[in-house]
């Protein structure tokens, strides 16, 4: 079996995929502690699984059993699962520790590769981060924010991946991060290089890369660890019409041919990512390259992913509403704000709990990857709004509806309906927007949706479900199918704290069609 080390696991979406490909994720790490303990129950369910315990794991994800209750009955299991996942902070914990960690994961490899999974945290190449850094500059008079942008020790978390790599040296690396790195720049002045051709250089050689770190160095001379000086052959899983080899910066294949568009592979949203795939030199030129990724005929839309979940209606904020009552409030809201006619609400419950229906339709792989083999659909529950946005959500999702697309704040009636912020004139037979024109978001039922980010944990209003009659955002449950999770994955912390979550992670969906490429690949070892 085929061995997988996981660094800036997040949530485990990267590290999903792979494990249901049939590789073996024998180490994970992460800093946040809610994002550890979400990676520990879902070891903990795999493991379950794999050991024909399907009961045991029903009743986790059910909430039959919680994970205390568990580790004092299983204490040996948990023991197993929790040296699984190593809660650090790479780049500031010290290597040895790093490398202990891993070490003490890996001590049970089985025969079979090596990969190293991961990316460093995004926020710092990301183009909103760059943004958002001006932004700061003219609004908060700081000369100084788009410079201490650029020093963000954020930067330089790749370089983390680059000494586990050297000392490690898997078979093959897949490493991912925002699209925005493609056009990053080292300092914030225009001749400053680029991000990432830095990194692509790097990656081919990483312990030439880290070599000159003082501290690094003796530390690996202390724990007695001899370095690899073994290069990679950087591949892209999309680029399926070029034949040459990106084996020097710039050469053959051009840097957004590592763009993956996840819409194009079956993923129900637009979330475009740079994963780059390094193979060892001494296995390609056994191998040859990896395959690419496979388009399939139609895309998956949102119908496809929860049209058939079950309806909800959320709380009201500072309101207690009673369900029978609820359709009542809300049509009221409506009709009192809006032009609309002919109002449908549904009078759903509040919460569900783990009904067994909500089929995925269209791919069959996907439905199978998403129902897995519990047939339990958890956490699907809403947040609280506000009243007045309860109409908001409906008027968005009957626009939708009728013309196929979400609304601009130039669509919206002139009405108490328009919000009241400062960057919307509300005067004229239609309002307008100096920024932000769509701040109110519905998805569509018959496209793929909107990149799900980390901002949902925040609010819902990017984030509208499509059926107006529900008049709300998104559930956890439908924002995870929207990336892909399986029905039985269980996001630990508040509901904020789940959301975020989500909004982080790679599409599992995704990261298992790479993981069969790779696995297809192996074989010739």
């Amino acid at each position: 079996m085929h061995t997988c080390i996981d660094l800036f696991a997040g949530a485990g979406g990267l590290g999903e995929g792979f494990s249901r490909a049939g590789f073996d994720v024998s180490i994970s790490v992460e800093k946040e502690l809610t994002e550890c303990e979400t990676l520990r129950q879902r070891k903990l369910h795999n493991e379950l699984l794999q050991t024909n315990q399907a009961d045991l794991a029903l009743k986790l994800a059910t909430g039959e059993m919680d994970f205390a209750g568990f580790e004092k009955s299983y204490p040996k299991i948990t023991d197993r699962v929790n040296k699984k996942v190593a809660q650090l902070e790479l780049g500031t914990a010290d290597f040895s520790t790093v490398y202990n960690k891993i070490l003490n994961g890996l001590k049970n490899r089985k025969a079979g590769a090596l990969i190293l999974l991961g990316g460093p945290p995004c926020q710092a190449y990301s183009i909103v981060g760059r943004a958002r850094s001006v932004g700061k500059i003219v609004l908060d008079n700081d000369p100084t924010a788009l410079d201490k942008f650029y020093k963000d020790q954020r930067h330089t978390l790749y370089k983390e991946y680059l000494k586990v790599l050297s000392v490690f040296s898997p078979e093959i690396f897949i490493m991912e991060n925002v699209k925005g790195i493609l056009s990053a720049k080292t300092a914030p002045n225009a001749s400053a290089g680029s991000v990432i051709e830095k990194i692509f250089s790097d990656l081919q050689s990483p312990f030439k890369a880290i070599s000159d770190d003082p501290d690094f160095v003796k530390e690996t001379v202390e724990l007695g660890i001899n370095f690899s000086e073994d290069g990679y052959v950087l591949f892209p899983f999309t680029a399926s019409d070029k034949s040459d080899l990106f084996d020097n910066v710039g050469a053959g294949i051009a840097k957004n041919d590592f763009t993956i568009k996840s819409e194009k592979y079956s993923i129900p949203q637009t979330r475009h990512r740079v994963i780059i795939c390094g193979v060892r030199q001494d296995i390609f030129k056994s191998l040859g390259r990896p395959g690419v990724l496979n388009e399939p005929p139609s895309i998956t839309s949102v119908r496809d992913m929860i049209g058939s979940l079950p309806k909800l209606r959320s709380e009201i904020t500072k309101e207690k509403v009673q369900a029978h009552k609820w359709a009542k409030r809300v049509k009221k809201e409506v009709s009192d704000i809006t032009a609309l006619t002919n109002i449908d609400i549904a009078d759903g419950c509040n919460t569900v709990e783990y009904p067994h229906k909500g089929q995925v339709v269209g791919n069959v792989e996907l439905a199978k990857f998403i129902e897995d083999s519990l047939g339990v659909i958890t956490s699907h529950k809403t947040r609280s709004h506000m009243v007045s946005d309860l109409a908001r959500y409906y008027f968005c999702a009957d626009f939708a509806e009728r013309h196929g697309k979400s609304p601009k704040i130039e669509d919206w009636p002139v009405s108490d309906l328009v919000p009241k912020h400062a960057n919307i004139n509300r005067s004229g037979n239609r309002p307008s927007a100096s920024g932000f024109s769509d701040r109110f978001k519905v998805q569509v039922w018959g496209k793929p949706s909107s990149t799900i980010t980390s901002h949902i944990s925040k609010d819902g209003h990017y984030f509208i479900h499509p059926d107006k009659t529900q008049c709300r955002s998104f559930s956890v449950r439908e924002a995870a199918r929207l990336q892909t999770f399986p029905d039985s994955y269980q996001f630990c912390g508040g509901i904020s704290k789940q959301f975020h979550q989500i909004g982080n992670a790679v599409p599992p969906y995704l990261a298992y069609q790479i993981a069969k490429l790779i696995k297809n690949y192996l074989k010739g070892i």
